[in-house]
């Protein structure tokens, strides 16, 4: 069986792949499941799980992951990619089952502005977030995004959508969820394991990787963008967040900076903390050169 993991970018991925290998490596398939692993040559062993990365669902690339996931019966592959006629075919003959995180665009938005800040107050090269710096810039990009990529997946049959916000909120109840989507039995001992297998993997993800911050709470643009920002976020995503079910109320937190102060003081906190941390690195080889010369 192959699971794939989709999802829109800057929308909790990093957590979200974890949870779902933790959800594998504890539970046990269905019996219908077992029946269907065994009667393929694979071995019923769920607590191996195989995991990879696509740049895209061709044909050519799903057939790699199924043809990999051999020994052990699963492979989990994660993908930011469009749907293709592969995927579809796969979902409809039972070879594929798919998860896709969504998340609201509006604190999608608010992440990839952010993010952005962090990469050029780090000093990291990056052609996609980097050089976006204004909230008109932001919500083309993602209105492309929403357009094309996202409106695939949401036309795809078969697909389990998942919420960044409940994923947040009610972890426990998204577990669940994917666990009767994929065809898993677990019990509540079972869901406690996998939670903190999956917040422990997503500890050590970020602290390899140097990320900003754990997942936040979801509809956080509100603690951020002020009235007319807000709209201008409204205007472009409507339909989106109609059909995604996210509300269409403009509430601005009394503490709201608005987007362009919020980015300014972030992206300044962040490059003091480089070089902070630039820094003390320096310091440690020095001294590490003064103890090599003796």
């Amino acid at each position: 069986m192959v699971i794939i993991t989709a999802g829109m970018p800057r929308a909790g991925n990093s957590w979200y792949a974890p949870l779902i290998e933790s959800l594998l490596s504890v539970s046990e398939p269905r019996a219908s499941d077992r029946r269907q692993l065994l009667g393929s040559g694979c071995p019923d062993q769920p607590g191996c799980v195989e995991r990879t990365q696509l740049s895209d669902l061709s044909a050519q690339s799903l057939q790699a992951v199924m043809e990999g996931s051999w020994p052990h019966g699963i492979s989990q592959a994660s993908s930011l990619a469009a749907p293709t006629r592969a995927v579809v075919d796969g979902i409809a003959q039972g070879r594929l089952r798919v998860t896709y995180l969504d998340r609201d665009p509006r604190d999608v938005v608010l992440s990839s502005l952010e993010y952005g800040g962090f990469l050029r107050a780090t000093g990291k090269p990056d052609r996609v977030y980097a050089p976006v710096r204004a909230l008109s810039q932001a919500v083309d990009l993602w209105a492309i995004y929403m357009d094309d990529v996202w409106s695939r997946w949401r036309a795809v049959p078969g697909v389990h959508f998942v919420r960044y916000g409940d994923m947040i909120r009610d972890p426990r109840a998204t577990l669940r969820g994917l666990a009767d989507h994929l065809g898993r039995e677990i019990d509540d001992a079972g869901i406690e394991i996998a939670l903190a297998w999956a917040e422990e993997r997503s500890r050590l993800a970020q602290e390899h990787q140097r990320r900003i911050s754990p997942p936040r709470d979801a509809g956080r643009f509100r603690l951020v963008m002020n009235e007319a920002e807000q709209h201008h976020c409204l205007a472009a995503f409507r339909e989106h967040l109609i059909a995604g079910e996210y509300s269409l109320e403009v509430e601005v937190d009394p503490g709201a900076l608005g987007l362009d102060r919020h980015l300014e003081v972030f992206e300044a906190i962040h490059r003091h903390r480089f070089q902070r941390r630039v820094e003390r690195e320096a310091a440690v080889q020095h001294t590490l050169q003064l103890v090599a010369a003796g």
